[in-house]
């Protein structure tokens, strides 16, 4: 088997600010191990009071047994273990979303989705929520089960009230590896039962991705046939009309999406141009408004590729899109790895529309690796990154920045080193932002690829 090939990726942040916002509030104290290595995925997220809740599964990919689910409270540093019940068969790698407004006892609301990989792989999507003020998660939903004729991709966003939005590939079967399937989208109103789902593509299409606002109105996109299409849902649960917010030359790339508690939305992804030029776009929506024209937020030289889109909301109505750039050219010093250039960007426009500012940099320029950034954003509009990075097999590791008003402060390093080629098939840092404090999950240092980690977090405060 060829060996694998390491890519050298830039990441790079566009911040939409909706105020001036100050600058490098935050640094994070040791990182310290909340859980052992049981598994090699994991999805972490962080209300707005600072509640923590991170889910893996409770065993390997050839042997699972049931999910896990570490709660840390308001204000507090110790995590607790807990496994969710009737979840044996999930996938390895479930999804979590959790509402950046909490309830008043300090609970916010989350939701949990997996794929059932039982009695065979790409069988069935389930959820558990917790609903704003609960103790915990109730039992899972089946929303797809082996009559779908596989399912994958499950994606989901929940409003601070606990109206949930779910939406993955559905009859991937008639595709090759199960890699697309129609956008199925199921829609549960505060405090009720999931509709029964509604298919709202008539061809395949690739990973959905799904955003809420607090009035419960979301919007999923998706890739299909050339295109970034995007549905909204009404605070009603009404699901609207499928629309086109972007053309592309290249096929399958995942778009993501982000919706501020206000209302306002981005959606954003990554193209090529004819002349091989790596391409990144978003096209954004006032509360209440549609999507306007797609803004190309930054062309990358043609030895470079975008991946890993992501896009992020604050409570204010900032946006963020952050994205890695890989360069193919080898370079010896990684002994046969590939990695010429790798940095971290960002680029702000201002609240109201019109262009982006040129993009200033996030970290030093190394000839490595730099992993496509976790983020988030804090009320005041101050952006937090994470990603992993390696210069060599012994300078590796992760780490983390605040960047707000056009400038970033010192990249901090959480951890180091990571397994040689854990950087590729290992995951990386998962960033969350209450308040004027943040926390960062991330895998332990050293893991070797393929095997379960252990979970470390690293929090920060003014």
């Amino acid at each position: 088997m060829p060996r694998p090939r390491l890519l050298a990726l830039v990441a790079a942040v566009v911040l939409i600010p909706a105020a001036t916002a100050q600058a490098g509030f935050l640094r994070f104290g040791p990182a310290r191990e909340i859980a052992p290595a049981t598994t090699t995925a994991f999805a972490f997220g962080l209300d707005a009071a600072g509640g923590g809740i991170v889910v893996r599964g409770a065993g390997t990919a050839a042997r699972q047994t049931a999910l896990e689910v570490l709660t840390r409270p308001p204000g507090g540093t110790a995590w607790t273990s807990s496994t969710l019940p009737e979840t044996t068969g999930a996938s390895v790698g479930p999804v979590l979303a959790a509402a950046r407004s909490a309830a008043a006892d300090g609970q916010g609301a989350a939701v949990i989705a997996w794929r059932v990989d039982r009695p065979r792989h790409y069988s069935g999507i389930q959820v558990t929520i917790r609903d704003p003020g609960e103790g915990g998660f109730g039992r899972p939903v089946t929303l797809a089960d082996p009559q779908a004729n596989g399912v994958r991709h499950p994606a989901v966003a929940i409003s601070s009230a606990g109206d949930t939005v779910v939406a993955w590939d559905t009859g991937t079967r008639a595709t090759h590896l199960n890699v697309q399937g129609r956008i199925a989208v199921a829609v549960r109103p505060r405090g009720g039962g999931f509709g029964p789902p509604r298919i709202v593509t008539t061809s395949v299409a690739g990973a959905p991705a799904v955003g809420i606002g607090d009035d419960g109105r979301a919007v999923v996109a998706w890739e299909r046939g050339h295109r970034v299409e995007a549905v909204g849902i009404g605070a009603d649960g009404h699901l609207g009309t499928v629309k086109a917010v972007g053309k592309l030359r290249s096929a399958q790339t995942n778009p993501s999406v982000a919706v501020a508690p206000s209302g306002r939305a981005v959606v954003a992804w990554a193209d090529r141009s004819s002349r091989r030029e790596g391409l990144v776009y978003a096209a954004a929506r006032a509360p209440r408004g549609v999507f306007g024209h797609a803004q190309r937020l930054r062309t990358v030289p043609q030895t470079r590729t975008v991946n890993g889109v992501v896009a992020t909301a604050g409570r204010a109505g900032h946006l963020a899109v952050a994205w890695a750039e890989d360069d193919y050219t080898g370079h010896p010093r990684d002994r046969g790895y590939n990695g010429v250039y790798a940095r971290a960007w960002a680029t702000t426009a201002p609240a109201a529309g019109g262009p982006f500012r040129a993009a200033f940099p996030l970290s030093p320029g190394r000839a490595g690796y730099t992993g496509a950034p976790s983020v988030a954003m804090a009320g005041d509009g101050t952006l937090l990154a994470a990603w992993s990075f390696r210069d060599t097999d012994a300078d590796s590791g992760i780490e983390a920045v605040t960047a707000s008003g056009g400038r970033a402060t010192a990249p901090q390093r959480l951890s180091s080193p990571l397994g040689p080629s854990y950087l590729v098939f290992g995951p990386g840092p998962e960033v969350g932002v209450a308040g004027r404090g943040a926390t960062v999950v991330l895998p332990a240092p050293g893991t070797p690829t393929g095997t379960p980690v252990a979970l470390l977090a690293a929090d920060a405060g003014p």
